[in-house]
């Protein structure tokens, strides 16, 4: 069995943080379609901070930098250290 035919993603845990309904859902069905478990997706930069602070296992992320007008990345790069 191939990698692909079990979902490249398979196990993996992928958090989505997009505060455009369309592309969160776009993106969160194609990482499903790869076997990924999907955590969120999360529209708020309050959200990601919750989620990155419980302990909770994530694999990769896919962040929109600016959600609702406010910057993500401080909160990633200070869960990430």
């Amino acid at each position: 069995m191939t990698a692909r035919s079990r979902g490249a993603l398979a196990h993996r845990r992928v958090l989505v943080a997009e505060d455009e309904y369309f592309i969160a859902r776009d993106l969160a069905r194609a990482l499903r379609v790869l076997g990924a478990e999907v955590v969120g997706p999360l529209a708020s930069r309050d959200e990601v901070q919750t989620i990155l602070t419980t302990g909770e296992r994530l694999d990769a992320a896919i962040l929109d930098i600016n959600l609702n007008g406010e910057m993500v990345g401080t909160v990633a790069l200070t869960s990430a250290v």
